[in-house]
């Protein structure tokens, strides 16, 4: 258990760190850099936050010391107090001083962390590890996060349900089998659901392609289709679940909060630029047109979901990607900022208390408590601990 938090803290703190820098420079590269690369980092980061193997080299250069094992002490006369696992008492040895024998007994085995309580005279409480209350916070956090992600998307699941129905427009679904075969996907079922405010994907493994009415112009309705299609083949609902997950598991991190917003919004940048791709500039003002009248108000993302609609501040940058027509550069920020965080997993590792030099301080600090106690038991009885040799 122990292992494991740390290995969870060492993965947090590395993408932490990146993150960190990400949001400091964000004005320098995110104009520079496509929304697919930003994507592909996200992604990477993600990855890296899921996996629970320690990466660090047998050899790592750089060795962090753990924080020490502490307990926390509960007892009705004294209050809860915490202690340090290593700072608890040890069993004294019996030595017999004498004229002739001064040969220690045989040294009692360790005093354990119950032995150390249980023979205490006040004693009337239990002992909890600290290492154990974390993880129990940790795991609440996470079954929390999650608990309340599957109570949104089923809240979203029963409106969606109350308000279907099937399109009676036949030119529509036939706008949107031409679509799927164009782009090479499998075609989603088309609904009507006047409860959602914009034209949005849902359903992992039995996708539902949701439209909130019937009264698109036949260009506009092709520019809506074509873009969430863009989601399908992209399979950004997977993409969404896989960093939703990150986010439950590191639920402590804000920084982590703050990369699946930003990985939310380059989602729907990615699938402008991959739905416009080979337009003329008139096709994409219309295009940006359709994004202006899909405009929403500012309302709480539905996981496992996508939405063609964006709200008012995410509109702009998405018309001026559109617009621009640049083309910007690739995937190799995200192949930098994985390489450094892998090199970092590899070459720093915790302090596991097994080095030879940990071993070294151990043996020597007993040694000296065993020297002085037998020491200060001469002291006390008057009795020489070694017999004179040769005459007076």
């Amino acid at each position: 258990m122990t292992s494991f938090l740390l290995t969870l803290c060492k993965h947090s703190l590395l993408a932490a760190a990146v993150l960190a820098l990400a949001a400091i420079t964000k004005p320098l590269w995110r104009e520079r850099y496509s929304a697919r690369s930003r994507c592909a980092l996200w992604l990477a980061l993600a990855v890296f936050l899921l996996l629970p193997a320690d990466w660090s080299a047998p050899n790592a250069p750089v060795r962090v010391e753990p924080p020490a094992e502490r307990t926390l002490i509960l007892s009705a006369q004294r209050g809860p107090s915490v202690v340090r696992t290593d700072e608890l008492p040890r069993r004294q040895e019996t030595v017999l001083i004498g004229a002739e024998d001064t040969s220690p007994l045989p040294a009692d085995p360790p005093v354990t962390l119950e032995d150390a309580y249980r023979t205490a005279p006040d004693n009337s409480g239990k002992s909890i590890s600290l290492t154990w209350l974390l993880f129990l916070l940790w795991a609440a956090g996470v079954t929390g996060y999650i608990t309340l992600q599957i109570l949104k998307y089923r809240q979203f699941c029963r409106l969606v349900r109350r308000w279907r129905h099937e399109t009676t427009r036949e030119d529509y679904t036939r706008l949107l089998a031409d679509e799927c075969a164009a782009l090479g996907v499998r075609q989603p079922r088309l609904l009507l659901c006047e409860a959602v405010g914009t034209p949005m994907m849902t359903g992992l493994f039995h996708p539902i392609l949701l439209l909130p009415h019937e009264d698109y112009e036949p260009a506009a309705l092709r520019f809506i289709l074509r873009h969430e299609l863009c989601h399908l083949k992209r399979h950004d609902l997977a993409y969404k679940l896989l960093l939703t997950t990150a986010n439950a598991v590191h639920w402590f991190d804000p920084l982590v909060y703050w990369m699946l917003r930003q990985a939310d919004e380059d989602v729907e940048l990615a699938c402008d630029s991959r739905a416009t791709e080979g337009m003329a500039h008139a096709e994409r003002i219309a295009y940006g047109e359709t994004l202006l009248a899909a405009v929403q108000a500012k309302s709480a993302p539905v996981p496992m979901t996508t939405s063609f609609g964006s709200t008012a501040e995410r509109l702009k940058r998405r018309i001026a990607n559109v617009l621009g027509g640049k083309k910007k550069r690739g995937l190799w920020l995200a192949a930098l900022a994985v390489a450094v965080v892998a090199a970092s997993a590899l070459l720093i590792a915790w302090q596991n208390g097994t080095d030879a030099k940990t071993k070294d301080t151990d043996v020597w600090l007993t040694m000296e408590d065993y020297a002085l106690d037998r020491t200060n038991a001469v002291r006390e009885s008057g009795v020489a601990l070694f017999p004179q040799s040769g005459g007076a």
